[in-house]
């Protein structure tokens, strides 16, 4: 073997091994909480960016132009606020999407040692959630006991569509949140996943309009359901909700400017009444920051996330839209960060998106 040839080797086997490294601790950190995820995000995207910059990798993401689109405009509404680190905060969750398939495309590098680590580490999440349920709400690593019953979604829907024992403890850590209102979205993803892994063994492929269909159908129910949940829950999210929509009448408050613009608002719908957060709803939510281009990017991206994602990773991505409806979910970094992971891995375990030795999954 040549001088040159060997270093080519070594210079490629040292460009992979970094890839596989900076790739196969993302799903499994997602269980773990927001530090880790934190860390294994910035080291693989400062890998991946740099494998770029020397052309080891190609650019690409996932989301196509409104990804781009939605990244824009929280930028564009920084100056509304002048929140400058609320903005990039909303628009960092995002950076999966250009990670993974980055990662990915580097020779020799698979998404599924990934995937399958990620499950276990879900799987183990589920046990802590259901043991810890036992005695309050379970919230695990987690900042919030409803943060852990959506964050476990995605994993759920991938574990059901590949038919795995491993779905049982992520359902069971779902439970153990005592969370009512992630009930009709456990449901949702239960049935999308659970109908893509039959549909899987029978070598079919479902229609992209499931879990749209689906995440509408759990969001209707959700509805229906309110008249039987508890009336302080459901006074509270009234308030919130139509302080939320009183809010976005005024103008698009940008990045971080919600807390103030909301606080008068909800005074005056009910005096002492204060919830400096959020809307308890996502769309609302974007609708009042962002206005209606952003309300408008953050539909068509999300609508292009159930198109690209993988089937199962999609099912969890149906319920997380269904718990949004009452809670700010897309708001949410330990939620969407396990969205983007899940549905950025299993999209590019798909030859779907140009992979060469990759199968739908």
């Amino acid at each position: 073997m040549s001088a040159g040839r060997g270093l080519a080797l070594r210079a490629g086997f040292g460009r992979g091994g970094l890839a596989r490294a900076a790739l196969y601790g993302l799903a499994p950190a997602c269980a773990l909480g927001t530090f880790a995820s934190e860390i294994t995000v910035g080291v693989a995207l400062a890998v991946a960016l740099g494998l770029g910059v020397l052309g080891a990798a190609r650019f690409r993401t996932l989301g196509g132009p409104w990804l781009l689109a939605y990244a824009a405009v929280w930028f564009l509404m920084v100056p509304v606020s002048g929140n400058f680190h609320e903005g990039i905060g909303h628009v960092w969750p995002l950076a999966p999407l250009l990670v993974i398939p980055m990662l990915r495309g580097v020779d020799g590098v698979d998404a599924e040692p990934s995937i399958r680590a990620g499950l276990w580490a879900a799987a183990g999440l589920g046990l802590w959630g259901a043991a810890e349920g036992t005695m309050r709400e379970a919230h695990g690593p987690y900042s919030h006991h409803l943060t852990l019953a959506y964050a476990l979604l995605p994993p759920l829907g991938v574990a059901l569509q590949r038919r795995s024992a491993l779905a049982l403890p992520m359902v069971l850590g779902v439970l153990g949140s005592r969370s009512s209102g992630a009930l009709v979205a456990l449901a949702v993803t239960a049935v999308l996943g659970v109908w893509a892994g039959f549909d899987e063994a029978r070598g079919r492929s479902g229609s992209r309009w499931r879990g749209p269909t689906g995440a509408l159908l759990g969001m209707a129910l959700t509805v229906l359901g309110l008249p039987f949940a508890d009336p302080t829950e459901v006074h509270s999210r009234a308030i919130l909700w139509t302080g939320g929509l009183r809010v976005a009448q005024d103008g698009p408050v940008g990045p971080g400017g919600y807390p103030a613009a909301s606080a008068l608002i909800y005074d005056k719908l009910e005096p002492g009444f204060w919830f400096p957060n959020h809307a308890h709803d996502s769309a609302t939510q974007v609708y009042a920051v962002l206005g209606p281009a952003g309300w408008l990017c953050a539909l068509l991206l999300v609508t292009a996330w159930f198109e690209g994602f993988g089937v199962g990773a999609a099912a969890g991505l149906a319920g997380v839209c269904v718990g949004s409806l009452t809670q700010d979910n897309f708001g949410d970094l330990e939620v969407i960060r396990a969205i983007t992971v899940w549905g950025a891995l299993t999209a590019c375990a798909s030859a779907a998106v140009g992979f060469r030795s990759a199968t739908r999954r």
